[in-house]
C-alpha cells in the first residue's frame, strides 16, 4: 500500500476523446499503473558503472564502493576562463547561468 510520505499523480481520461468525468461519484474504478521511468534510469546508470571502465575514474569507482583510496589532487588551471565564457561539454545540454 501507499504511504503518507508516497507520491500519486491521478490522470483522469474521458471515453473517446471528450473530457475527464469529474462529476462522476459512482460507476467508476481506480487503477494503479507503475511507470518504471526513475527504475529503469537508475538500474541503467547501475549497470553502466559496474560494466563500462570509462563510466567514472578508478578512483571514483572505488570510492563509491566504500574501498580506501588515496585522495587525489586536482589540477587548477592558472588562467581563469573569462567572464562570460559558456562552459559546454559535447553531448550535454549546456549549464544553468547559477
Amino acid at each position: 500500500g501507499l504511504t503518507a510520505a508516497e507520491e500519486i499523480a491521478l490522470e483522469l481520461r474521458g471515453k473517446g476523446c471528450g473530457n475527464p468525468p469529474v462529476e462522476t461519484t459512482r460507476g467508476f474504478h481506480v487503477e494503479i499503473l507503475w511507470k518504471s521511468t526513475s527504475f529503469d534510469r537508475m538500474l541503467n546508470a547501475m549497470k553502466t558503472f559496474a560494466v563500462d571502465e570509462t563510466s567514472v575514474s578508478g578512483y571514483l569507482f572505488h570510492a563509491l564502493l566504500g574501498h580506501e583510496v588515496t585522495r587525489q589532487t586536482t589540477v587548477k588551471s592558472h588562467r581563469p576562463a573569462p567572464r562570460h565564457t559558456r562552459l559546454a561539454a559535447p553531448g550535454l545540454p549546456p549549464l544553468n547561468q547559477s
